[in-house]
């Protein structure tokens, strides 16, 4: 499962927040497409290029709670 985050603020020391559900829960995609098709959906100006999105501070990877609690 993959998920969509940032840095809170845009600050790399700060920890990671996740696009969350309406139930306020970690939004998990299926793959690496289906998150970058839903950012395209919510996201007007994305790059078109996805290597670049670390460039606004946005990360798609791999997501599993034990990691995360």
């Amino acid at each position: 499962m993959y998920a969509i985050s940032r840095h809170e603020e845009g600050i790399c020391l700060n920890p990671r927040e996740y696009v969350l559900n309406d139930e306020d829960e970690v939004m998990l995609f299926n793959n690496h497409d289906e998150a970058v098709t839903f950012l395209r959906d919510q996201w007007e100006d994305m790059p078109l290029n996805t290597d670049d999105l670390d460039e606004y501070g946005v990360f798609i990877e791999p997501y599993t709670e034990v990691n995360h609690d």
